[in-house]
């Protein structure tokens, strides 16, 4: 029997508790967990739900990511590609096009792109083309908890809420210190979150990647927001490091 990363065991252990009751569900999160551990900025994307309007059974969306995504994926191939571009480094579109065009990219670079990210589904038993926001609401509601152990498992450095970022927002506020949007200087909301004792993450409320705006708009409008905030991120981490040393120095000279 092969043995599971850690990541991977925590997520069955979650869904099989998740799922008592359901005829179909979602297991979904991380593809490749031994590329989203060594990953510098761990990233996680939240989106809305699978489109299968009538789920009747376990659907594992990790292997599927790991092994031949579907065709939708594409759309994310080039979001994936950008962000994991160097800092200084702005990748032109015709090289990000090319992981959105399912009739170019070979299978093998599609999973490669998607390999350092997790990615989950706010409603785990399936839906439509389309979501209604009131039954994504409700469905977070319901299952807070599960979202949030979940979240927990990946300790993310960043969440992309594809579409449901005020849904976490709202979500994240219910269930810890409050906090507030703001505005990355191009005008994206993103909020930070304290979801454990050990990690505050960052939520960039974006749109989804099936939305009605033309594709290297979203790509560039989400690589823009992404680094914005991945470099607050680490003038914060060195701020907090310094006041640590002087905090440290302080008691040290007091004693």
């Amino acid at each position: 029997m092969m043995n599971l990363h850690k990541i991977t065991l925590r997520e069955n252990e979650l869904f099989e508790r998740w799922r008592k009751g359901s005829t179909g569900f979602v297991f979904d999160g991380v593809p490749n967990p031994y590329v989203f551990e060594s990953s510098p900025v761990r990233t996680l994307f939240i989106l809305k739900e699978v489109n299968i309007p009538d789920l009747d059974v376990v659907f594992d969306q990790r292997l599927q990511l790991a092994t031949e995504p579907d065709p939708w994926w594409h759309k994310m191939g080039s979001w994936c590609a950008a962000i994991s571009a160097k800092q200084d480094i702005t990748p032109d579109w015709k090289d990000l096009e090319y992981y959105s065009n399912d009739e170019l990219i070979a299978n093998d670079e599609l999973i490669n792109r998607l390999a350092p990210f997790a990615f989950m589904q706010l409603n785990k038993t399936g839906g439509g083309g389309s979501s209604e926001d009131q039954k994504l609401r409700d469905s977070a509601e319901k299952n807070h908890q599960r979202i949030i152990d979940q979240i927990g498992i990946y300790q993310p450095d960043v969440i992309i809420g594809c579409g449901t970022g005020d849904i976490l927002f709202d979500l994240f506020n219910s269930l810890g210190p409050s906090s507030k949007k703001i505005q990355t200087s191009r005008g994206v909301y993103y909020s930070d979150h304290k979801l454990s004792d050990r990690k505050v993450s960052t939520l960039i409320h974006f749109s989804h990647p099936s939305a009605r705006v033309p594709r290297n708009l979203l790509c560039y409008g989400l690589l823009d927001a992404y680094r914005e905030v991945c470099g607050n991120r680490e003038r914060q981490k060195q701020t907090d490091c310094v006041r640590n040393r002087a905090a440290a120095s302080k008691n040290n000279t007091e004693e």
